[in-house]
């Protein structure tokens, strides 16, 4: 298994279950998780990814935060005139 499938693995397992199941989603994630952790990342062997490098994707690791992402107020102004 890649650096980045184990970190990805370890930080969901370390999320609250009432995380994991918010919106009754629970088991589709845990489900998903087991089957990107099973499968692992394409290589481009895969024809969908053959010019795609993930080598140094796969290297890297993933840390999950508990912090909200937080938008610029004029950012959010922008969108609103976009909408």
């Amino acid at each position: 298994m890649t650096t980045l499938l184990e970190s990805l693995q370890a930080s969901f397992s370390a999320l609250p279950a009432t995380l994991i199941d918010a919106q009754g989603l629970g088991e589709v994630r845990r489900e998903a998780m087991r089957e990107t952790v099973a499968d692992g990342l394409p290589s481009q062997r895969n024809e969908r990814w053959k010019y795609t490098a993930l080598r140094a994707l796969s290297a890297r690791s993933f840390v999950a935060t508990a912090e909200t992402p937080r938008l610029h107020p004029a950012a959010l102004a922008r969108l609103n005139e976009l909408g």
